[in-house]
Order: structure tokens, then C-alpha cells, then sequence
């Protein structure tokens, strides 16, 4: 078999069911690919039921029933069920075009291509939050662009890598399982091994979570930052993921003062919330922009505190 393609997520934001009738009907030969969704305990009935219904009307797709693994580890064992020479992985609220999987695959015939980034194209919102979610996702890729560690930037919202380069790299790290694939990346670089930019890919990015969802995943990548800074330690955090240095040189501080600088943040987020939703009641778009930076960067640093635990 040519390709799996491993959905690296199910936060879908309405769109799962959608997204995996488009790939399931890419135009590649249909014996040649196969499409697997690691189920990470969030479908709800009727997504099942239709999941159901696709395995049987798709020889080509399976969901990976959960077996109580966290979202890198699930991954991993997708990689390892899956048959394909090349892995590519999407998210659940990314629509991809009929021919993005043939397309992105002729990249590789380069035997010098290992892994690849294709590009994400926001799909236009009147929600106030998904802009908000946009505004945001810009600024944090401008922040890569400033710190010079755009080319370590692997994202699996729209990318590919080799079967092989992938278990030379030894899978996604399990303990940090959001950041997973930007470790991957980092570790990429690291050995010499280039991230091939293919604009040509493009999927359509839905932007539309709840606080409560967003909040999760960015304190979530703010936990697995901390992880990360202990096992990897302050020169690798500080080459690909910077941190405040006030941060990584005086842990103990934090750590010490952990509890009462958690609540401190949680407050902040709960302020950013409110005033985000004021704002939008009496129509104050920038405000509301304002506000919603302030919960998700309280998030984060919210994030990085947890991660201090023990």
C-alpha cells in the first residue's frame, strides 16, 4: 500500500463526518491508501453510527477503537497498523480537496523528500470566536517567523513523512500528547532533516471551538512545553520552543508558588472570557480581539504552571 492517512485529531468543530467522506473519496486509487481515525474517547452516538456505516461503504477507512492511550500514543499505534510507505496526517476540522492526497503524494517522488508541511487556508467565519481563533493562530506563527524557528515547524494539520523517517525518529513522544508533532519536528531539524514547505498542498481550516476546548488544548501544549523543558532541558526548549526566561531559569519560584499563580491565571481567563463576550454584545470587534489574547495567553501560562506539578 502507497499512503495511510492518520487523522491526528477528533476536536472536529461539526466537521468529522464531512472531512472523512472527502478523504475517503480522494482521487487516488482507492486500494492504494487506506484512511484511519484513532477514536480518543469524544465521538459522540450519531458519529458513530455514521463511522459505522463508512467502514462498511469504505473497505479503505477503519476507526482505531480506543483503548485508553492519549492522543500520541493512539497515533503510534496508528502508524503502526497502518500499511502505507508514506503517512499523511490531517486534523478533523480540515477539509481536504479531492485531489490532495495524489497531489501531496507526487511530491515524494523526490527520494530526497522525507517529511513535508502543506499550507492551511482559514475558512471565513462571521463567528466572533473563530476569528478570534484566527487572529491568534497568526500571531503565534508570526512569533515562529520572529524567533527563526520556522523550518522545525511540523504541524499535523496538513503534513507528510516517510514511514521510514518516522521510526528512525522513534514515533511521537507520549507524554506530551499535544505537542507531540512539534517535538517531531524540532527533532527533525535537530538531525539534519529538511521540512520541506509544499504550498501547493492546501486544506481548508475550520476555526470555531468553544472557550472551554480552546482553553484545553493551549493549556495542554503549555503543560507539555514544561515537560519538555525537563526532559530536553532549557538549550533544546529555548532553540525551537522560547519561553520566557524568567520562566525556565526560576522553575523553582514557580513551583513554589504554583497554586496561588494558577488561580491568578484562571481569573485572568475567566476576565478574558467575560470581556470577550461583552465586547461582542455591544459590537466591539478589536475589544473582543483584546480579550480573547488575554485568555488564550493566560491559558498557556496556565498550562506551563500545570506542568510543574511533581
Amino acid at each position: 500500500m502507497k499512503a495511510s492517512v492518520i487523522i491526528s485529531d477528533i476536536v472536529s468543530q461539526n466537521m468529522l463526518l464531512v472531512d472523512m467522506l472527502a478523504l475517503c473519496a480522494q482521487d487516488f486509487p482507492q486500494n492504494q491508501y487506506e484512511v484511519i481515525l484513532p477514536d480518543l474517547g469524544m465521538l459522540i452516538t450519531e458519529e458513530r453510527a455514521l463511522l459505522a456505516e463508512f467502514q462498511k461503504q469504505y473497505p479503505n477507512f477503519r476507526v482505531l477503537v480506543n483503548n485508553g492511550k492519549n492522543r500520541s500514543a493512539m497515533i503510534n499505534e496508528a502508524v503502526r497498523q497502518s500499511k502505507g510507505e508514506l503517512l499523511f496526517f490531517v486534523e478533523s476540522h480540515c477539509l481536504a480537496h479531492k485531489t490532495w492526497l495524489r497531489e501531496f503524494f507526487a511530491l515524494f517522488k523526490d527520494k530526497k523528500v522525507q517529511a513535508a508541511l502543506g499550507y492551511i487556508k482559514t475558512v471565513p467565519t462571521d463567528s466572533w470566536i473563530g476569528q478570534a481563533e484566527e487572529e491568534h493562530r497568526k500571531r503565534v506563527m508570526r512569533s515562529f517567523e520572529k524567533f527563526k524557528v520556522i523550518d522545525s515547524y511540523f504541524d499535523f494539520h496538513n503534513v507528510a513523512i516517510t514511514r521510514k523517517c518516522f521510526d528512525a525518529m522513534g514515533g511521537l513522544s507520549e507524554d506530551i500528547p499535544i505537542m507531540a508533532e512539534f517535538e517531531l519536528g524540532a527533532q527533525l531539524h535537530h538531525n539534519g532533516i529538511k521540512i520541506v514547505k509544499f504550498p501547493q498542498s492546501i486544506i481548508w481550516h475550520f476555526n470555531d471551538a468553544t472557550h472551554s476546548s480552546y482553553s484545553a488544548i493551549v493549556a495542554a501544549q503549555g503543560a507539555d512545553k514544561t515537560r519538555m523543558l525537563k526532559r530536553r532541558g532549557e538549550k533544546f526548549i529555548q532553540m525551537y520552543f522560547p519561553l520566557s526566561t524568567t520562566f525556565t531559569r526560576h522553575q523553582n519560584f514557580f513551583r513554589l508558588f504554583r497554586i496561588p499563580l494558577l488561580l491568578m491565571e484562571k481569573m485572568l481567563m475567566y476576565e478574558g472570557i467575560a470581556g470577550f463576550m461583552c465586547a461582542k454584545t455591544l459590537r466591539m470587534n478589536k475589544v473582543a480581539m483584546r480579550f480573547f489574547k488575554l485568555f488564550a495567553e493566560s491559558s498557556h501560562r496556565y498550562g506551563l504552571l500545570s506542568g510543574l506539578k511533581g
